[in-house]
C-alpha cells in the first residue's frame, strides 16, 4: 500500500467516524432552527464527501469504479446511520434524511461515470 493510498484510507475512515459522532449528538444540543433549513443539504454534502473519499481510496488501491460498492455505500451506510439515530435521545429515523444521503453518494457515482465516459479523468 502506497503513501497516498494510506492517506485516503485514513481520511475516509476519519470522515466516517466524524459522521457517526455527528449523528450521535442528542437533539437538545442542536439548535432546531438551524437544522431545519440546512439539514438535507448537510446530509447530501456529508455523503458526497464520503463518496469522493471512497473513490480516491479505491483508485489509489488500483480498484475500478464498481457499482455494487457505491450501492452499498449509498444504501447500507445511510440505513445504518438512520437506524442508529433511533437510539439517540430526541433523534428519529428519517426517510428524507436517508434519501438525501443516498442522493449524495449516487450523485458522485453518476458524476464519476459521466467523467469516465467523456474520458476527462482516469477512474
Amino acid at each position: 500500500m502506497n503513501d497516498s493510498s494510506t492517506k485516503f484510507k485514513i481520511a475516509f475512515y476519519f470522515w466516517l467516524i466524524l459522521m457517526l459522532i455527528g449523528s450521535s449528538i442528542p437533539v437538545r444540543f442542536i439548535s432546531p432552527e438551524k437544522m431545519i433549513s440546512w439539514d438535507k443539504l448537510a446530509h447530501l454534502l456529508e455523503y458526497s464527501i464520503l463518496a469522493v473519499l471512497y473513490h480516491l481510496m479505491q483508485r489509489q488501491n488500483g480498484k475500478s469504479l464498481l457499482m455494487r460498492h457505491y450501492l452499498l455505500l449509498a444504501l447500507a451506510l445511510p440505513a445504518i446511520d438512520e437506524l442508529h439515530q433511533l437510539l439517540i435521545p430526541g433523534r428519529s429515523c428519517s426517510y428524507l434524511d436517508f434519501t438525501a444521503d443516498f442522493l449524495g453518494v449516487s450523485g458522485i457515482f453518476l458524476l464519476l461515470l459521466i467523467l469516465r465516459k467523456s474520458r476527462k479523468i482516469r477512474i
